[in-house]
């Protein structure tokens, strides 16, 4: 959430999972308005997951703001 929240396109966020040694990065590749009057806020988001320190999977998602002001993937 601190990257959909606060970051800057190409900003990036890590983790790891210190049992099983995956790891992977996040990072903001974009920031946009949706909406007939572009009132919806949206970001995208890229990750790369690390399995037994290869690259295992690449993966893109949007999430947009709801009405409520959560954020939910873009479909």
């Amino acid at each position: 959430l601190i990257l959909l929240n606060e970051g800057s396109v190409w900003s990036e966020r890590k983790w790891e999972n210190a049992e099983s040694g995956n790891h992977g990065i996040v990072h903001l590749t974009d920031i946009y308005s949706e909406g007939e009057y572009a009132e919806i806020d949206c970001r995208s988001l890229k990750t790369d997951f690390y399995k037994q320190g290869k690259l295992y999977k690449k993966a893109r998602r949007s999430f947009c703001k709801n009405e409520e002001g959560k954020w939910a993937l873009n479909e």
